[in-house]
């Protein structure tokens, strides 16, 4: 062991950390500052510039730290293949990533690594909660609504991961050998890929939970772990990877959506005009507060939130408030903003409910 600038690491590190980034002169210092103020000192951090134009390039050279490995692409190969990147070239037993938007606490790497290293042989990845941090027109406003919702779901998940995506990717910390065994990021999957390998992760390998929001996720219009409202996407995306991991999943189940509208933005459109229509988003959590604050950027006006959480019930989000969904009829549009949207779909279809969108 090394003891220099008041850290303690290894020529070989037990912990690599990947940090992805693209454009990103705003926010990678506070990143890049977030790795370094760990408790846990004994990492490297890759820094994969996946073909910056701006000053990406300029401010992560102001960062004099042995510890920091730089690597610059000329062009862009989009975040699977920057993963992957840094994966290939990392030295540590356990791999951990940071979008170059997000943060984390202190504490974070240390926890996961005391935790990983008295777990059973078998547990391959560690995961935690997170904070959201969303900027929108009302100021910034913090919420953590994943703990609420996810309760800690860890041992075998893989039936419950192939309902949906709850693992964020800088909350991960994944024993390096889980890589040989289950194989990369796929670089043909453009959305989603995050999901395809927690997957396959879960077939062979158990996941464990720390309920503590170790991590800050920010979502803004062009962060990397940002969020935009578009339907077709998330279907078709969902379709490529159910066909992959063998997942039934039926298209036809937003038939109203697919039919009457070409485009996301039709569908915007039509919703605004059609104030007489009541508009419900089904999931009081984190993606579904922001579909909420984004779809609200765009001039949709929302009647209720819907969640299955009973103690969500009576309380509001930025004064809509949250209801049973009891509460909801068979003409209203309902936007799904969940996890676990193919349940609610099924939830929703018992219901007599057609005009739904998954977001």
């Amino acid at each position: 062991m090394i003891k220099k600038g008041g850290f303690v690491y290894s020529k070989i590190p037990k912990v690599s950390v990947i940090l992805p980034t693209y454009n990103r002169e705003k926010t990678v210092s506070r990143a890049i500052e977030s790795v370094l103020a760990q408790t846990f000192t004994d990492f490297e951090l890759i820094i994969i510039d996946d073909g910056s134009t701006d000053n990406t390039k300029e401010i992560v050279n102001k960062f004099k730290d042995e510890r920091i490995v730089y690597v610059r692409y000329n062009e862009n190969r989009e975040r699977s293949a920057a993963r992957n990147s840094g994966i290939k070239i990392s030295r540590g037993k356990y791999i951990a990533f940071l979008d170059s938007d997000d943060e984390w606490i202190r504490d974070k790497l240390k926890k996961q690594v005391n935790l990983v290293e008295n777990s059973k042989e078998n547990v391959g990845v560690v995961y935690t909660g997170y904070t959201q941090v969303w900027d929108n027109l009302n100021g910034r406003k913090i919420t953590n609504p994943f703990i609420d919702s996810v309760e800690k779901l860890e041992g075998n998940i893989y039936e419950e991961l192939k309902k949906g995506d709850f693992v964020l990717p800088s909350s991960v910390l994944v024993k390096k050998k889980v890589f040989e065994k289950v194989g990369l990021f796929d670089e043909k999957i453009y959305a989603g890929e995050a999901w395809d390998l927690w997957v396959r992760i879960s077939e062979k390998f158990l996941f464990s939970f720390i309920e503590e929001p170790l991590v800050v996720r920010y979502i803004n219009n062009d962060s990397l772990s940002g969020f935009s409202f578009d339907p077709f996407r998330v279907v078709n995306t969902m379709l490529r990877v159910s066909e992959k991991l063998d997942i039934n999943f039926n298209k036809q189940i937003f038939k109203w959506f697919f039919s009457n509208f070409r485009t996301t933005e039709e569908f915007l459109e039509y919703t605004r005009e059609n104030t007489q229509e009541r508009v419900i988003i089904f999931g009081a959590s984190a993606r579904g507060i922001a579909i909420f604050k984004y779809l609200l950027s765009k001039g949709i006006k929302f009647n209720f939130f819907v969640d299955n959480d009973k103690k969500k019930w009576g309380k509001k989000i930025e004064d809509i408030e949250i209801k049973s969904p009891d509460a909801i009829e068979k003409e209203d549009i309902v936007i799904i903003g969940s996890a676990w949207w193919k349940e609610i779909a099924k939830q929703l279809i018992h219901l007599g409910v057609t005009k739904m969108v998954a977001g």
